[in-house]
């Protein structure tokens, strides 16, 4: 996705965060649009994963709920 898409996308899914009765859990490999994550208050952070099969960083983000 480009920036814009991805952007629509994480909005929708803090839109419905509160209907879920668990963290939500994101996996974003060859995270390109990473800054759009950065910027959002309502996500953490929480790993930085090499992979070596591909050689790509996947990052580990949580919504808490």
């Amino acid at each position: 996705f480009n920036e814009e898409i991805m952007q629509k996308v994480l909005d929708q899914i803090i839109k419905v965060k509160d209907t879920f009765l668990e963290d939500l859990y994101i996996a974003y490999h060859y995270p390109i649009c990473k800054k759009v994550f950065e910027k959002e208050k309502d996500i953490v952070f929480l790993q930085e994963i090499f992979c070596s099969f591909s050689n790509e960083t996947t990052y580990l983000y949580k919504i808490p709920v």
